[in-house]
């Protein structure tokens, strides 16, 4: 009954016929006026978030593939977003039938499932496209197999340590930040499903629509003297990373460069996050409009007024007690009563709570996250790094904060929150794969680790740039906020993430892990590796010379060899007849026993790689190109 009554009286202040002497401003405020304040700023803003998901849209599907009638992934790119449509769809389904309430602060989920979606989805494809380079003769399945055992540990460490900041945001005693953080964390769930019983199997038809030669979007026959032109197979990002970024990071001078300049940005964000004030205002959060008009006219008149209160008292001899009361209480700073409850009182105590709450959440998240990430890496210093770099985007995001003139209230609290998975995505990515590349070198495995996928994770955290860029033309507090410190999150983010982790995995990073050499539950090699080796094999002979080993391997086996800075995945087929089992070193090669010289018997244990090499005749083992 009231609200009507209340949109009546908005109408008759502001919409009416009535002469005003000249000089004389009219002002009003209900109850429901706030919360009418908020919509119309939403409503406002939806171009700007129109406008951010045509961008990403353009950007998704360009980066996908390369640029050519064959190659590129534009289908792929829509149906990853459609996937996130899905995902937001469910989400809120689901969150609506648990019973969860609907907040204001639940417009910022799409963004975060948006970035962390199309994150997963990069990741894969740019796993596919290694494995591609690796070697083309892979069947669709197969290469779509390779790709998910390269990402698919990473993508669901990302995943689980996401869930576990959000649920760790979830124990608040806000309402309010509750249900956005469980939301959150469904929608997390649920987008990680989406990517694998959706997105995976979708690549793997379009890899065999790629081996029949069609077109990629309306999967039409392409002449067969169609090729891909020269211009579209160079990509900018992993060129980058394999020629400039890589390079330039195994250099002394410049890690030396990159950890002072670490050093100086946390000493002076440090410095920063020490001025942080808590400070907050529920009319921050309104746009232009008469209600913002209202409180403006109200503090330059009233400064000193402070807040209408009441009290609600249950029968008449309340009253009775509340004037005994108010007889014999002195107050602290004056005489003035006082009242016990206002309706900003629900913003105030929101904000101390989870302003008080968020030192907890932030300290439980890093433990849990950490947590996972060792069971998960199987790493200790490399968990330790990943850490680190969690620690110096926290400390660089609360120095920002300061910088930009923000406070520590709801909205940056739970911004900041937001911001530990961002970091956990990056640097999770890197360490990873740095765990699982194998070279000569730590330099030489973190050059290949950039140039794997550096790629993907740098246009993830673009992506989510990208997300909130229009941001930047509203006039709205919050939307303004979210933009400042997101980008600090992400800008940080991808900072430790690409150049500052890379830096320390290059000087104390572990070893890598090691491969099995014979994996009984692997797929059988393609056909047309098996055929081509069994037309190119000689007789099939026994040896007995001491160099000589079973002249049959029984079963396939993925190896990974490492040339330069390349890593490249083969298979051994089934049965390979007469091939010659020896080690390569940067020194030279040993056979696998070590029982031709004194030197091959020492060093025999610590292998570089793997060779089999055809043996025509019976003659002694001679040093030789690797094979």
């Amino acid at each position: 009954i009231a609200e009507p009554w209340e949109k009546e009286f908005i109408d008759l202040v502001f919409h009416n016929d009535i002469p005003k002497p000249e000089g004389l401003g009219t002002y009003a405020m209900a109850a429901r006026s706030y919360r009418d304040a908020v919509g119309q700023m939403l409503a406002k803003n939806m171009p700007l978030f129109a406008m951010g998901f045509i961008s990403i849209t353009v950007f998704v599907t360009l980066s996908m593939g390369k640029l050519n009638l064959l190659q590129h992934r534009v289908l792929i790119g829509l149906e990853s977003l459609l996937a996130i449509g899905l995902t937001i769809l469910s989400t809120f389904g689901l969150c609506f039938y648990l019973g969860l309430p609907y907040y204001d602060l639940h417009s910022i989920m799409p963004f975060l499932i948006l970035g962390i979606g199309i994150d997963d989805t990069l990741v894969v494809v740019q796993s596919l496209e290694n494995v591609i380079a690796a070697d083309a003769k892979w069947t669709p399945e197969e290469r779509v197999a390779l790709a998910l055992k390269q990402s698919g540990v990473s993508i669901t460490i990302t995943t689980l340590t996401d869930i576990f900041a959000f649920c760790m945001g979830a124990t608040t005693a806000v309402p309010m930040l509750r249900s956005f953080c469980i939301s959150t964390a469904v929608g997390i769930s649920i987008i990680y499903v989406m990517t694998l019983l959706l997105m995976v199997p979708s690549m793997a038809l379009d890899e065999r629509r790629k081996d029949n030669h069609r077109e990629g979007c309306l999967c039409i026959p392409l002449p067969k003297t169609y090729k891909p032109a020269r211009c579209s197979q160079w990509q900018v990002l992993p060129t980058l990373f394999e020629k400039v970024v890589g390079p330039a990071l195994s250099k002394t001078p410049i890690k030396v460069l990159v950890i002072l300049t670490t050093f100086s940005l946390l000493g002076l964000n440090g410095w920063k996050m020490t001025q942080l004030e808590k400070a907050s205002d529920r009319y921050w959060y309104l746009g232009p409009g008469y209600l913002k008009e209202f409180i403006v006219v109200l503090e330059s008149i009233f400064p000193e007024s402070g807040y209408r209160g009441a009290f609600y008292l249950e029968k008449q001899q309340g009253f009775v007690d509340v004037r005994e009361v108010l007889q014999n209480v002195v107050f602290q700073h004056s005489n003035s009563f006082r009242g016990s409850y206002v309706r900003e009182y629900l913003h105030t105590e929101a904000n101390r709570v989870v302003s008080d709450e968020l030192p907890r959440n932030l300290g439980f998240t890093l433990v849990g996250v950490f947590v996972v990430i060792l069971l998960l890496v199987g790493d200790l210093r490399v968990s330790v790094w990943v850490l680190s770099c969690i620690l110096l985007t926290l400390v660089g995001i609360a120095g920002s904060i300061q910088l930009f003139g923000l406070t520590i209230e709801l909205l940056t609290c739970i911004l900041t929150i937001l911001s530990v998975g961002l970091a956990v995505d990056y640097s999770t990515h890197v360490a990873h794969r740095f765990m699982v590349t194998h070279a000569d070198s730590k330099n030489d495995r973190v050059r290949i680790t950039l140039t794997s996928i550096g790629p993907p994770v740098f246009n993830g955290g673009f992506t989510t740039m990208l997300s909130f860029v229009f941001c930047w033309f509203s006039d709205s507090y919050i939307f303004i906020s979210s933009l400042e410190v997101m980008w600090a999150s992400v800008l940080y983010g991808l900072y430790h993430g690409l150049i500052y982790l890379p830096v320390i995995l290059s000087w104390f990073g572990p070893e890598a892990f090691q491969e099995v050499l014979h994996d009984k539950s692997a797929n059988k090699s393609s056909p047309a590796i098996e055929d081509s080796c069994r037309k190119n094999s000689f007789p099939d002979q026994s040896y007995p010379d001491e160099f000589s080993f079973s002249s049959r391997v029984s079963e396939a086996s993925p190896i990974e060899k490492t040339r330069g800075k390349h890593s490249i995945q083969s298979s051994l087929p089934q049965t390979v007849p007469n091939l010659h089992l020896g080690i390569f070193r940067s020194s030279g090669k040993y056979p696998l026993d070590g029982g031709g010289s004194e030197e091959g018997k020492q060093r025999s244990h610590v292998p570089i790689a793997v060779t089999l090499q055809p043996k025509k005749s019976l003659e002694m083992y001679t040093r030789r190109p690797s094979t």
